[in-house]
């Protein structure tokens, strides 16, 4: 008996890729008579407004007549750019949608149990005070403790963000990191759009998927009897694919999210000093990081403003570094006491 699930995240509002995943995966079914397909969605189902033109309540709408076609389920958690009220009203208490919520439940998933957890990390930079989020971090924090304290019974966490070098910036819920690593368990998270795949020592799997740009990628995990093997397609490949299978079908990527220039500026800058950034935004900035703490969304205004804020950014660790080598120069032409 052949069993298969998908690993997916980050959609972010496109269709089309669901569209593509469907068309694949239903089509294995048929064609293999495989017993039972499912998905996992690891968070972050739709995009912020203003930067894909299309309000959250119509992207999940969207979403969900496509998640109808699928011929298996869907087993989701929450990211960060997902609307807990909306998530709620449109996906999950619609039975039709195919979509289950996983959150704080051990679900099994094609013979294995999985426990979902939801989004736990701060917004924007962690300056966004978790007290101000629409999370409920203690709530997290004490499902995540009964773990460690009995549940022992679970093969899977799946979660938006990782652990360790999954995570972004070691950004990660600690008392989680304790019970996959203590306890030896998989892992499937999403976040930070790219893909990573670890196989630990007792053979227990760590899956980053991500987006649906076509140079990323998913996993499909397939299982027959007691074999088990990870398989990782392209998304590239994916909708190729589905597009030999259904010519008819519209498999590009629509209403493509358009890119923060700061993000992409500035990334490699933020990823090797977050510190530095955190404080240097504080200090500098406080003003703006009161408004992005009383902010409900980010507005285009926040984000122009953040750009200007992240040059300014850029040209300090300039000169940081540069003080830093003539520092290191000094010291070295320095002539040692001989005393």
């Amino acid at each position: 008996m052949v069993q298969i699930y998908s690993m997916i995240s980050d959609i972010h509002g496109d269709t089309s890729y669901i569209k593509a995943h469907n068309t694949v995966m239903n089509h294995l079914k048929d064609k293999f008579s495989i017993k039972e397909i499912n998905s996992i969605l690891a968070g972050d189902l739709v995009e912020e407004e203003h930067i894909l033109g299309i309000s959250k309540q119509e992207q999940y709408s969207n979403l969900k007549k496509e998640f109808k076609e699928f011929k298996g389920d869907f087993y989701a958690v929450r990211g960060n750019h997902d609307d807990n009220e909306l998530l709620e009203e449109i996906i999950y208490n619609d039975s039709t949608s195919k979509v289950k919520n996983i959150e704080f439940q051990n679900v099994k998933i094609n013979g294995k149990n999985h426990y979902g957890v939801r989004h736990y990390s701060m917004d924007i930079n962690k300056l966004k005070k978790p007290e101000n989020s629409i999370n409920n971090y203690d709530e997290i924090d004490e499902h995540i403790n009964e773990l460690n304290e009995s549940e022992k019974n679970i093969d899977v966490i799946v979660t938006h963000e990782g652990i360790d070098d999954f995570s972004y910036n070691g950004n990660q819920n600690e008392f989680l990191k304790e019970y996959i690593v203590k306890n030896n368990k998989s892992m499937i998270c999403g976040h930070v759009h790219s893909n990573k795949f670890k196989i630990n020592e007792k053979n227990s799997t760590w899956i980053r998927t991500n987006g649906t740009s076509d140079n990323k990628s998913l996993y499909f995990r397939v299982n027959e009897g007691k074999k088990e093997r990870i398989y990782e397609l392209a998304n590239s490949d994916l909708r190729k694919w589905a597009s030999e299978i259904d010519p008819e079908g519209t498999y590009t990527k629509s209403n493509p999210s358009k890119q923060m220039n700061s993000k992409e500026y500035l990334s490699p800058h933020i990823e090797k000093y977050p510190e530095l950034y955190n404080d240097f935004i504080i200090k500098n900035h406080p003003e703006f990081v009161e408004k992005l703490i009383s902010s409900q969304q980010v507005t285009p205004q926040i984000i122009d403003e953040q750009n200007r804020i992240m040059k300014e950014f850029d040209n300090y660790i300039i000169n940081h570094n540069k003080d830093n080598t003539s520092k290191n120069d000094n010291k070295e032409n320095t002539p040692e006491d001989e005393n």
